[in-house]
Formats: C-alpha cells, structure tokens, sequence
C-alpha cells in the first residue's frame, strides 16, 4: 500500500506543478501580449493626436483652409486627416484624424487582432468677438470700474484696469496693462490673468458689409432710422418720412443689414438673427459711423427664460454706438429704471458710450444683455464710488449663447478655437 500511496502522491505532485507551470507560461505570454496591445494602442491614439494638430496649425495659420483629405505616416503609423466643413454659414468645420498600424500574426495569437486603431476627431468654429461680455483696447483716461458696476461674463482689456469701488466680476477677467484697485477690493469670482494682448481688428467693419450681398444695403442716405417689429422691420431716412414696411426673412436672406457711409438709428424687438453695420468716418458721436440706440433694443423670445431663443442681434459700427440723449431716466417693461439692451456690440474705431453722460440727472441702469466690444472704453456716467450722479449705472450680463452662437458675420479674432473634442 506504502509504494501505491508514495506513487499517487509523486503523480498528484507532478500535475500540480505541470498545470501550475501551464498557467504561469500563459500568464507569462498573455502579460507579454497585453503590454504590446497597450503599447500600439498608444501608439495609435499619440499618431492620430498628432494629426489633429497638423490640421488644427493649419487652420491657425489659414483661417480660409479649404476642406480636404490627406495621409500621413508618423513613427510608422499610417493617418488619414480630413478636414470638412459643417456649416458654411457659421463656418464650423470637423477634423478628422485615424492612425493605424497593421502587424503579422506572428506577433500575436491566431486569435487577436493585429489592426490598430485611433480615431479622434474635433468641432472647431471661428475664434468670434461675441465671446466676450466685455472687450476693450485702451480703458481710456480718468474712467474707472465704480462699486455699483457688475460684469457677468468673461472680460477683457488690454489697457489698464482702474477700480474706485468693489466692483464685481463673475467670470475670468484678463488685462494687458497695469490693475490699480486705489485701496477697493473688487470681486474677481472668475480669477484674473494679467500681461495679456489680444489685437482687435481695423478692418472688421469692411470685412461684415463685404456679405452684405445676401443681405440688404443702405447707399446714399447720410442717416437712417430703422425699428425692429418681431420678424418685420420699417425703416425711414428722417423724423418726418413715412416709414417703409418689409419682412425680415425675405429683405435679408442671410441677416445682414449694411449701412454704408450712415449715421444709423435703433430701437425695437427683434425676431431672428441679424446684425446691423455702419460704415464712415464722422469725428464725433453722431454723424455716419455710428449707432445710436434710441430707445429699448429686446428680443422677441427672452434665451433669459426660454434656453430655445434663437433671436440675436449684432451691432457692428465703425464709430462709436451711442445711447441717445434722455435727460429723463426711462422705465424698463419690468418697471425699473434704466434702458433694456440685448445684442452682441462692436465698436471698431470708438466707444459704447451715453450722449451727454455727464449732465442731467441719474438715469437707472443700463441693463445689457449680450456683450460690449470697443476700441476705447466710453463713459456711461459720473459718480463715484458707489455713487452714480449723471448717466447711467452698468449692468452687463452676458448671453452664453455667444460662447458657440453668434449674429450673422460678426467679426472674428483671425482664427479657430475648438468647440468639442472626441476620443
């Protein structure tokens, strides 16, 4: 019995370690195999990036890069990059980028595969103004930031920033001059980011009126008033005229509405997207270059309370875009005082600023909708502190829709910025 038992023990014995010599080979080999599944799959994912980059440099450097397909071989992967565009009107454009590297079964067991693959692929749209709630070339001299003034959306100045109360400001606020708070402490929710320069445009102007061909343009009228009636707009060139009557989606196909060489005056409620752009040279706050905002510029469907809203209005001026002179602080439908604005500005060559800001009384808030982009900071009123004493008090919120939305044309920073990005 002793010898049958010693021999089913040295047989027992010898399984176990025949299997546990079986498993710890497959180990060994599954171990070897995974490493370089992982290490081509990277290889593949870092080649595809790869490719997206040369595609996103392209689009840097040619904001006007046709839509095309190419391969290329990086570190022996071969990528395929394609570059489409989305939406010729919003000129949103797709990339996409798909390395792959093919490799002998040999390398691997009869049963896995030997095709790997990365596909990566970006939205990207035109790098626009309208993300800004607030953009300024030069702050301008003696003009400061008072503790009643509140900045809801993302900020910009590439002067010099200058506080005489505790302003407050709920996203990133980014400057290229010096930031002087004079002993305030205003509140930077979003943080802030100094020694930074954005250029802003000399010919944004030319370049919106240059599509005015699918829209409609004013020529030969020195001053024209238009008033947006939902999807409707009338228009006259004098207090005294008749006004002439059209449909907004036929008038202006593609939403812009071009005023050449006018002085160009707005009130309202707008229906649809559209922007409207004056173009001249006059030296002062009235005279063809500039809008003036004549009474309250709303839209149709409040995006505040209704995220569907696709109403959106841009002014784009070559001056200054100017809120008329109104000794008498106005009613909002709300009930407050102050005059309603909703729309994305673009002062090329001068200011948003208030006719006659430092006379009269206090006239309520300016409550703004949309965003504020000038070439020089323009002066809405005189106060100080928390104090406002002629003009108007700030209150600018910013519409997020701007951030992937725009009005029709709405000029742009020269380049692309990336919308989404999947892996």
């Amino acid at each position: 019995m002793s010898g049958k038992a010693t021999l089913i023990l040295v047989l027992g014995f010898s399984m176990i370690f025949m299997v546990y010599n079986r498993n710890f080979t497959m180990m060994a080999t599954d171990t070897t195999t995974n490493f370089s599944k992982y290490y081509y799959n990277i290889k593949c994912k870092n080649a595809s990036a790869v490719g997206i980059n040369i595609l996103n440099n392209r689009l840097f450097f040619r904001a006007g890069a046709v839509d095309t397909v190419f391969t290329i071989t990086y570190d022996g992967v071969t990528v395929l990059d394609s570059l489409k565009t989305l939406d010729s009107y919003q000129n949103i454009k797709k990339i996409v980028s798909t390395a792959s590297i093919s490799l002998p079964h040999s390398l691997f067991a009869p049963q896995d595969e030997y095709l790997f693959t990365a596909t990566t692929k970006v939205i990207v749209k035109p790098s626009l103004f309208s993300k800004y709630g607030y953009f300024s070339n030069n702050e301008g001299s003696g003009i400061s930031w008072s503790g009643r003034d509140s900045i809801l959306g993302p900020f910009h100045t590439n002067g010099n920033l200058q506080f005489s109360g505790n302003s407050v400001f709920t996203d990133l606020v980014t400057y290229g001059g010096t930031l002087s708070l004079n002993g305030n402490n205003p509140q930077f929710l979003g943080g802030r980011q100094g020694n930074i320069n954005i250029p802003l445009p000399t010919g944004a102007v030319d370049t919106v009126q240059s599509y005015s061909g699918g829209g409609y343009q004013f020529t030969g009228q020195a001053l024209i008033y238009l008033e947006f009636r939902s999807d409707s707009i009338r228009y006259r060139y004098n207090t005294t005229s008749a006004w002439t009557y059209r449909l907004l989606s036929t008038w202006t196909p593609n939403g812009v509405i071009s005023c050449v060489n006018a002085e160009v005056h707005i009130k309202g409620v707008v229906k649809g997207k559209y922007s409207v752009v004056a173009s001249g040279t006059s030296s002062g706050l009235t005279g063809s270059g500039n809008i003036i905002i004549d009474d309250d510029i709303t839209y149709y469907s409040n995006p505040r309370t209704n995220s569907s809203s696709t109403d959106m209005l841009g002014l784009i001026a070559k001056k200054n875009i100017v809120i008329d002179d109104n000794t008498n602080a106005r009613t909002t439908p709300d009930g407050r005082a102050g005059i309603r604005i909703e729309a994305a500005m673009f002062a090329q060559d001068g200011s948003f600023t208030v006719e006659n800001y430092n006379s009269g009384t206090y006239r309520g808030y300016i409550y703004m909708y949309g965003g504020i982009v000038q070439a020089t900071r323009g002066a809405v009123g005189t106060g100080s502190g928390s104090t406002v004493n002629t003009g108007y008090a700030k209150n600018y919120k910013y519409d997020d829709r701007l951030r992937v939305s725009y009005p029709p044309h709405f000029p742009g920073c020269g380049s692309f910025e990336i919308v989404n990005w999947f892996e």
